[in-house]
């Protein structure tokens, strides 16, 4: 089954403790240019930029769905044992208790 990116996002926010706001599309829009002009910026004046520009990163949600095993399961039979919401909420409860883990080794 198709699921949308802010599918995952609805479902991890609130098991991360992560505020989500949407954004209106000319704010995105305002907003990914400007990530696009300081990371062009950043790389003319041989400044350090990630590996991954946060325009393209932004991006992301927008152009690609990600979140598609219909093919898998058309062209090979796969189908899947744990449902998206589970899958979702199993990594970011491993994530946070990764976290806790490495907060308590620093102590």
């Amino acid at each position: 089954e198709a699921r949308d990116p802010s599918d995952i996002v609805r479902i991890a926010s609130p098991i991360m403790g992560w505020p989500v706001m949407t954004l209106p599309e000319p704010l995105f829009w305002l907003i990914k240019k400007g990530a696009h002009a300081n990371h062009v910026t950043r790389k003319a004046l041989g400044l350090r930029v990630p590996g991954l520009p946060p325009h393209r990163f932004m991006a992301m949600p927008t152009i690609e769905m990600t979140f598609d095993n219909s093919r898998a399961r058309d062209v090979l039979g796969f189908q899947s044992k744990v449902s998206v919401e589970e899958a979702t909420e199993r990594i970011c409860h491993l994530y946070l208790e990764g976290q806790k883990a490495k907060a308590a080794s620093r102590s």
